[in-house]
């Protein structure tokens, strides 16, 4: 089986992904890679580093607007990336600054060389972040859920881990604070439009959304 999660910044897809005994592949395990190799840490919690992995990962994806506007560090950086070897990671780092799906492809490479060593075990990418990503894996047969919890839980556990609001308005949070906001507005048309798993210790917002353990039964059943 194949899963693959959505979600704001700091609602716990990666815990979430730890209830399943799968293997996890990261969308962002590339551009873990490049903050390792520049700063020797991906620290999220660091001053600027969710900013600079976002940046990165718009620039691989080729986006030009006000937010990422083309400049000379920019510029530096690209042709840094184009030097690598292609394959680290699984991207095709050649076309760093120039292909929107340089990550979702890169991201389907790790998974089909993990597949053959799972051992049946599900392959869960925890990080989808882009509607064209989301497609991507729908049609290549994943199953998508959309892990969502209260807002004061939210905000809760983003205090808690050292993390402020800023960076939530990210191009790269949109398709997850969209799919919140139906979520929020009418819980029970947003479960029949896709799965959504309800993490927060409060009861669900809604029948038909799954908690940790429903999902985690659900995940043990169709790996049977």
């Amino acid at each position: 089986m194949k899963i693959s999660l959505t979600g704001v910044f700091g609602v716990g897809k990666d815990y979430v992904a730890s209830h399943v005994n799968g293997v996890v592949v990261s969308m962002a395990e590339p551009l873990y890679a490049l903050a390792d190799l520049t700063f020797g840490t991906h620290d999220k919690k660091l001053p600027g580093m969710r900013q600079f992995l976002q940046t990165v990962g718009q620039w691989g994806r080729g986006t030009i607007n006000a937010e990422y506007p083309l400049t000379p560090e920019r510029s530096t950086f690209v042709a840094m990336c184009r030097c690598f070897d292609n394959g680290w990671f699984g991207v095709q780092w050649e076309n760093y600054g120039r292909d929107t799906g340089i990550w979702v492809k890169a991201a389907d490479e790790r998974a089909t060389a993990q597949a053959t060593a799972s051992g049946g075990r599900p392959l869960v990418i925890p990080n989808i972040r882009f509607a064209d990503e989301l497609d991507f894996f729908n049609r290549a047969g994943w199953i998508n859920f959309h892990v969502t919890c209260s807002l004061n839980t939210l905000l809760t556990r983003r205090a808690a881990a050292g993390y402020t609001t800023a960076g939530a308005a990210d191009i790269s949070e949109e398709l997850a604070m969209k799919r919140d906001a139906a979520v929020r507005e009418n819980p029970g048309h947003a479960v029949a439009l896709f799965p959504v798993i309800w993490n927060d210790p409060a009861p669900p917002a809604c029948e038909g959304m799954f908690t940790l353990d429903t999902f985690k039964t659900f995940c043990e059943g169709a790996a049977q």
